[in-house]
C-alpha cells in the first residue's frame, strides 16, 4: 500500500512561507513542460519533481501534467502519488481521469484513491473561505451582468461604473489576501486553473488603461499566487498600451480564418522577449511556441496557455476554454 506521504505533507504546509520564491519552481516546471513536448516523459517528471520540493503548494495544472508524465513514462507508483496530492488541492478524481492513466484504474491503488476521493475533496473544499468566494462570484457576476445586458456596451459610462465598483473590492482583496489562488477557491464551477472569476474582473481594470496593480500581482506571482503566464499576459497588455510593443510575447499564433499566422520576431526583440521571460521563470519564446502547437494537437497535457493564440473570427469561447468576455 502507498503510503500517504502526500496527506501528511499538505496537513503540515498549509500556508505558502511569506518569503518564499516560486521563481526556481517555474523555471523547473518550463523545462519539465518542454520535456514533454519532446515526449521524454521520464525526464520531465523527475524535473517535476525537483519542483515540487521546492514549494508547499504546487499548482494542480503541474501536478496533473506530472502524473500524466509519470503514466507515459511507466513509473506507475508516483503517478499514483500524484493523483493523491491532486485530490488533496480538492480536484475531483473525475478531472484526473485520463486514457493516459487507464491502465491503473485496476490497481488496488487507484481503487483506494477512488473509493476515498469524495470525503477528501469535500474535506478540503470545507477549509475554503465561503465568504471570500462568494464575494469573488458575485464581482464576477456583476461584470458579466452589464456586458450581456442588450444594449449594453453603448452605455459605456454604466458599465464603467460597475467595473469601478468592483475594483473598489477587489482592490481590498488583493491588499489582504494578494491574487486569490485555487488554494482559497478550488473546485469552483468557474475554476479553469488560471482563470478564476476575479480574473475577469482584473483583466477589464487593465483594458481601461488602469495598471495600478502591477506590483501586487508581481508580489503574488513570485509567491505563487498568480502563474507567471497570467501575469506576463497582463504585463503585455499594459506594454502594449503604452505603445512599448510586446514585453513578454504572450501571443504566437493568430488565427484568421481557419488560417494560422505564426508571429515573427526580430533577433533584438527576440532577445528582449527572452530576457524578460527568463526573468519569471518562463521558457524561450521559441520554446513557448512550441508549447502552443503541442497544446493545440492533443487533449491530455495543459501548459495552461490560453492566449497564445488569438482567433480573430469565428471564436468559440467554450472550444478553446478561454475565459469569460
Amino acid at each position: 500500500m502507498i503510503k500517504t506521504f502526500w496527506t501528511i505533507l499538505f496537513l503540515l504546509t498549509i500556508n505558502v512561507c511569506a518569503g518564499q520564491s516560486y521563481l526556481p519552481y517555474y523555471k523547473l516546471v518550463s523545462e519539465a513542460e518542454t520535456d514533454i513536448v519532446n515526449s521524454e516523459f521520464k525526464t520531465a517528471t523527475v524535473k517535476y519533481l525537483k519542483a515540487f520540493e521546492l514549494v508547499d503548494l504546487p499548482y494542480a495544472k503541474d501536478l496533473k501534467n506530472a502524473a500524466l508524465s509519470s503514466s507515459k513514462a511507466g513509473m506507475d507508483t508516483t503517478a499514483l502519488y500524484l493523483i493523491e496530492k491532486l485530490l488533496y488541492k480538492g480536484v475531483d478524481i473525475k478531472k484526473i481521469k485520463s486514457k493516459v492513466h487507464r491502465h491503473l484504474y485496476r490497481t488496488p491503488e487507484w481503487k483506494r484513491l477512488k473509493k476515498g476521493s469524495k470525503q477528501i475533496v469535500t474535506a478540503v473544499l470545507g477549509k475554503r473561505d465561503p465568504l471570500l468566494i462568494d464575494e469573488l462570484i458575485t464581482l464576477h457576476d456583476q461584470d458579466q451582468a452589464i456586458r450581456k445586458r442588450k444594449f449594453g456596451y453603448p452605455q459605456s459610462d454604466t458599465i464603467w461604473a460597475v467595473d469601478s465598483l468592483n475594483m473598489i473590492v477587489m482592490k481590498n482583496i488583493l491588499i489582504k489576501y494578494g491574487y486569490p489562488d485555487e488554494n482559497i477557491i478550488s473546485g469552483l464551477k468557474y475554476f479553469r486553473y488560471y482563470y478564476p472569476p476575479h480574473y475577469i474582473v482584473i483583466r477589464h481594470h487593465y483594458q481601461n488603461d488602469k495598471f495600478d496593480l502591477s506590483e501586487i500581482l508581481y508580489d503574488s506571482m513570485i509567491k505563487g499566487k498568480l502563474s507567471p503566464r497570467v501575469y506576463s499576459e497582463l504585463e503585455d497588455k499594459k506594454s502594449n498600451s503604452s505603445k512599448n510593443g510586446d514585453k513578454y510575447g504572450t501571443v504566437g499564433i493568430f488565427i484568421i480564418r481557419g488560417h494560422k499566422d505564426m508571429v515573427e520576431q526580430s533577433t533584438d526583440q527576440l532577445s528582449k522577449l527572452n530576457y524578460n521571460r527568463e526573468q519569471i521563470g518562463l521558457e524561450p519564446w521559441e520554446e513557448y511556441l512550441k508549447k502552443i502547437i503541442f497544446q493545440d494537437s492533443q487533449r491530455s497535457f495543459n501548459f495552461g496557455i490560453y492566449e497564445g493564440r488569438i482567433h480573430i473570427k469565428g471564436m468559440s469561447w467554450d472550444d478553446w476554454n478561454y475565459p469569460p468576455s
